[in-house]
Parts: C-alpha cells; sequence; structure tokens
C-alpha cells in the first residue's frame, strides 16, 4: 500500500472505524483489539486482530497500514490481510 504524503493522516479513530468495517464484512469471527501507532513514522499504524475458533495459530494478527492514505486503501488493506490470513489459516 502506498502512502500519499499530501493527504491528512487519518487519526486512531479512523483507523480503528475502518479496521472495525473490515472485520464485520468478514465471514469468519473477528474482533479488532486495537491499532497502535509504529515507531519512528507518524503515519504508520498496527491493527490487532483477533480470531476466535482459528483453525491453526496464529490467531491473532496485526495488519500494517499507512494513515495518510484514502480510506478506500486502508479499509482494502486490512480486507486483504484478513481473507489472506482466513484463508491460509481458517477461522
Amino acid at each position: 500500500m502506498e502512502a500519499s504524503p499530501s493527504l491528512l493522516s487519518l487519526n486512531v479513530t479512523d483507523v480503528t472505524r475502518l479496521a472495525q468495517e473490515a472485520v464485520s464484512a468478514q465471514p469468519a469471527k473477528l474482533r479488532v483489539m486495537g491499532v497502535t501507532m509504529g515507531n519512528g513514522d507518524g503515519d504508520y499504524a498496527e491493527v490487532i486482530i483477533d480470531l476466535e475458533d482459528c483453525g491453526k495459530q496464529p490467531c491473532r494478527m496485526s495488519v500494517g497500514v499507512f494513515r495518510n492514505a484514502p480510506e478506500d486503501t486502508v479499509r482494502g488493506e486490512i480486507v486483504k490481510r484478513l481473507e489472506r490470513h482466513i484463508r491460509e489459516h481458517g477461522a
């Protein structure tokens, strides 16, 4: 995912909302545990997601996103990573 320096950064609440939207669109039982800012780069954040009743470890995953990307890009990156994790590990 590419970041764009010309856009205003999403705040943690925005990233959490986008992650919850991405999680709610999945058939698996998922829960957003939190969002944390990355070290050193003010526009980078990590979304922590628990996968309940997953078929194979790890049952917690982290998705890195850039907060200065458009909302659709951030949501899309989270969805893409969730779908890949569910496909590879089950949930």
